[in-house]
């Protein structure tokens, strides 16, 4: 009751899919999606080379994907992203009921740039888990975010959004290479295209960062809270010095 498709090699551009994914949904094109089953489908195999887009390009591809009438049941992608660094993504069944995801690549900022995420980071390894219940509405996904050193590009948004650092005269805001972050955490829930940010934080010599709220992949739209804290590591020392560090933090 399905259809299985093998692809044996070759090349694929995926750029027109991309953009069409990138159109805004309404919550009621959704809604009349999911109560409108489809024939299932599987698709596997291996591509030489997968363009995202002008100037990003994967490379030895391994995929397999399969939807079941409703959902999709696996997606399972590894290949090599254009600074030759591989990426792995894994989502599949458990057998008890859940889907659980792993993703792992030792270059974030690739992948977030190859991806159409992101292009303004640089470097930094990255680790996102998740769970889904079957039975959960929409199959919502809690996971967790995991990133070690990165850099923030000196993008027109990221200076106007960081600028204050530069008040505290620290290297970051001179070097031109960005800014430094020494990691970044977060805690999600996942509900369809929607990303509901319970407690992300990031730090590093110049400036640190908390956020929650949410990212609308559907809708296009972003609505976080937080706090920016200019000299992160200035104010981490003085909270450190024995008795008098609570007082002078404060």
């Amino acid at each position: 009751d399905g259809t299985a498709v093998r692809v044996g090699g070759g090349v694929m551009d995926v750029e027109p899919w991309m953009a069409e994914r990138d159109k805004p949904v309404t919550p009621q094109q959704l809604d009349a999606d999911e109560l409108r089953p489809q024939r299932a489908y599987s698709i596997a195999g291996t591509l030489s080379q997968v363009r995202i887009s002008e100037g990003d390009t994967m490379t030895n591809v391994t995929f397999d994907l399969r939807h079941d009438p409703v959902w999709w049941d696996k997606i399972y992608f590894n290949g090599t992203l254009p600074s030759g660094v591989p990426l792995v993504f894994n989502y599949a069944p458990t057998g008890q009921g859940t889907h659980k995801l792993a993703v792992k690549t030792d270059d974030a900022g690739g992948a977030f740039k190859a991806l159409g995420i992101y292009d303004s980071i640089k470097g930094g390894q990255i680790t996102i888990t998740g769970e889904a219940k079957d039975d959960s509405p929409h199959r919502a996904m809690k996971g967790q975010m995991e990133m070690t050193s990165f850099r923030l590009l000196h993008t027109p948004f990221a200076v106007r959004f960081l600028s204050v650092a530069a008040l505290t005269g620290l290297v970051d805001a001179l070097t031109g290479e960005g800014f430094l972050f020494a990691g970044a955490s977060a805690k999600f829930t996942k509900t369809r295209g929607r990303i509901d940010v319970a407690d992300f934080h990031s730090a590093g010599p110049s400036i640190g960062l908390t956020s929650k709220g949410s990212i609308d992949m559907d809708a296009n739209t972003v609505d976080l809270k937080g706090a920016l804290v200019p000299a992160y590591a200035f104010n981490s020392i003085l909270g450190n010095i024995p008795i008098i560090g609570e007082f002078l933090q404060g």
